[in-house]
């Protein structure tokens, strides 16, 4: 399966919400074929897996989230998105 996860938490603060999805996409990103999909404010040196393939886009923020991800998450199977938030439209999603 190709799995897809929202990177929209490593352009926020660091609080719990981060803190748990950082462990969880940096645990599955070694085990799976993992895309990891990101806005255009995520800094490159923010703690991103190496493992994971990076899919970067223009925008940043909700309207990255319901603009750009969903249209560049059509190359996976299922979108994680581990801090509380996805687009209204898209592919196969799971909220945490």
């Amino acid at each position: 399966m190709r799995l897809g996860v929202n990177g929209r938490f490593y352009g926020a603060r660091i609080t719990g919400v981060q803190r748990f999805a950082r462990e969880v996409v940096a645990r599955l990103s070694v085990l799976e074929d993992v895309t990891l999909f990101l806005p255009g404010n995520v800094s490159h040196d923010a703690g991103l897996p190496e493992s994971a393939r990076r899919v970067r886009g223009r925008l940043s923020g909700r309207l990255w989230e319901q603009v750009e991800l969903p249209l560049a998450a059509g190359a996976v199977d299922l979108v994680l998105h581990p801090a509380n938030a996805a687009p209204i439209a898209g592919p196969r999603g799971v909220v945490v």
